[in-house]
């Protein structure tokens, strides 16, 4: 990513170091999210920070929508692989999820308990994410489902469709599930 204020900008590992010389002066920014150091202070005559907070803050949002485009494919892939444990990885101690007609479900253990009922059947899930919208350290994610539900002895599957609408906090170790409102509709039962 280049622009023309700023000769050298190069980017690694959620970091972006921007390099600008001024009047024979190298000045160092170094930007994890929207923190700046800067290892030469003076004057900076036309330069600006404004435009540096702009892009660090613009590639923080786009590296923060790839991690949880990961997450929730993470998730996809766990569920119907059956893997109970790497899904409680991506949930919050005070995670609650509400689906139609039943009460919440709330916390890892709870989850689990209910995850536990599903290891009868086959899932395969179809997906679209929506719409991702970051606020700091939240994170709102809007999801299209289809589930096809294969129940054991060659019934026919059920299949349920809608969206889904998610709550993501950032903690210091990554983001985590806080909150999932589950809307789908059964549009084919056995």
């Amino acid at each position: 990513m280049k622009h023309p204020a700023f000769p050298a900008l190069r980017r690694g590992g959620g970091v972006v170091i921007i390099e600008i010389w001024v009047g024979g002066t190298k000045l160092d920014l170094s930007a994890n999210c929207l923190t700046l150091q800067c290892s030469v202070v003076g004057r900076y005559n036309q330069l600006s920070f404004i435009g540096i907070i702009g892009l660090i803050k613009e590639d923080a949002m786009l590296d923060d929508q790839m991690v949880l485009r990961e997450l929730v494919t993470t998730w996809i892939q766990a569920t119907e692989a059956g893997e109970v444990s790497k899904i409680l990885a991506l949930l919050d101690d005070d995670v609650i999820f509400l689906v139609a007609g039943q009460a919440p479900l709330r916390g890892k253990a709870a989850f689990a308990a209910a995850s536990a009922g599903l290891s009868q059947f086959e899932l395969k899930i179809d997906f679209e994410i929506q719409e991702i919208k970051l606020n700091g350290k939240w994170a709102t994610c809007w999801n299209q489902l289809q589930v096809q539900i294969q129940p054991p002895h060659g019934k026919p599957p059920i299949v349920r469709a809608g969206d889904s609408f998610s709550l993501w906090q950032k903690h210091a170790h990554g983001w985590l599930l806080l909150r999932d409102a589950n809307m789908l509709q059964t549009l084919k039962e056995a």
